[in-house]
């Protein structure tokens, strides 16, 4: 009788260590509430955009608040040291057939000097607008990690924030035409 016991109470220490760190692992990843806003609690979400001019690799200055105004724009931050940067585009570009059209633009985060930014032209240059950007920009919109993804409203506000584009097609703020 004992042995049962005993035995009982180990598996309700594992099964209850098991739901613990459950429940503590998911409230770790999950910084606040997944959906529409993004992966987790972005602390610039809702609020206006900053804005910036920036070089593209074509010459030309643009200004991400002229370019989101009439469609909204996502803006991908990108580092060129970035071993996942370039798999998450490749997502995203295979997700983008589904969505045409959608505005977006990728920064390029170049002031490493041993970068190789003109990797991103080779890869992605006739797709969209790749722009070149610096740690102000990436601080300013609070983009911790690479890949970052934000869309930002016509109306200038931020309403999506992650490290995937995948929550972003997932969202249901955008339909399929």
């Amino acid at each position: 009788m004992l042995f049962i016991l005993m035995w009982l109470l180990i598996v309700l220490a594992v099964v209850g260590s098991i739901l613990v760190y459950r429940q503590l692992s998911g409230l770790i990843r999950k910084r606040a509430v997944r959906g529409k806003g993004g992966e987790y609690g972005y602390p610039l979400m809702g609020q206006k955009a900053p804005d910036f001019i920036l070089p593209s690799y074509d010459g030309k200055r643009y200004a991400l608040s002229e370019l989101s105004r009439q469609y909204g724009l996502l803006l991908i931050f990108v580092d060129t040291g970035c071993r996942h940067c370039t798999p998450s585009l490749e997502t995203f570009f295979q997700e983008l057939k589904k969505l045409p059209g959608l505005p977006y633009a990728i920064l390029v985060n170049s002031e490493d000097p041993e970068s190789n930014p003109e990797l991103y032209q080779e890869l992605y240059g006739d797709d969209g607008l790749l722009l070149i950007s610096n740690r102000e920009v990436h601080e300013a919109f609070q983009a911790e990690g690479f890949p970052f993804y934000l869309y930002i409203h016509p109306d200038q506000s931020i309403i999506y924030a992650g490290h995937s584009s995948l929550g972003l097609f997932n969202s249901g703020m955008f339909v399929a035409s």
